[in-house]
């Protein structure tokens, strides 16, 4: 049964996580931090890592939180039971309106208004460019 504090959910871990001691004690006092600004809508790790350091947050060794940085801590808070961890790569993509994909016709097409705007500009290296077309050569 999950346990709620302060409106954060709390998970166990099974098993105890190897690691740095003090490593983990400061992961624990940005877990709510952390679990606050997800609140606010930013779950990518560049975004999380963006709102730490514009609110002044600094890592261990006193430099601004990296893209790399944000990941190790946010594997790490998983495996220690105090947050989600990484957003997956379904849920990312439920967040963000699909777009059809262009048919290849009209990507050859374009393809092709390419390459004649390319011959029209630089009509000396005609001898590289060649039409594009469904057959392999």
């Amino acid at each position: 049964m999950p346990v709620i504090i302060n409106g954060v959910r709390v998970v166990r871990s099974l098993e105890p996580v190897p690691g740095r001691p003090r490593f983990n004690a400061a992961l624990k006092e940005l877990a709510p931090l952390i679990s606050q600004i997800r609140a606010q809508g930013h779950h990518g790790i560049s975004e999380i890592a963006d709102c730490l350091n514009a609110q002044g947050v600094q890592t261990l060794k006193g430099k601004p939180f990296s893209y790399t940085t944000m990941q190790r801590i946010l594997h790490r808070l998983k495996r220690l039971g105090l947050g989600d961890g990484l957003r997956t790569v379904s849920q990312a993509a439920s967040r963000r309106p699909s777009r059809p994909r262009p048919s290849l016709e009209s990507r050859q097409r374009e393809m092709a208004s390419v390459l004649a705007s390319m011959r029209r500009e630089h009509p000396a290296s005609k001898a590289g460019l060649h039409e594009p077309s469904s057959k392999p050569q």
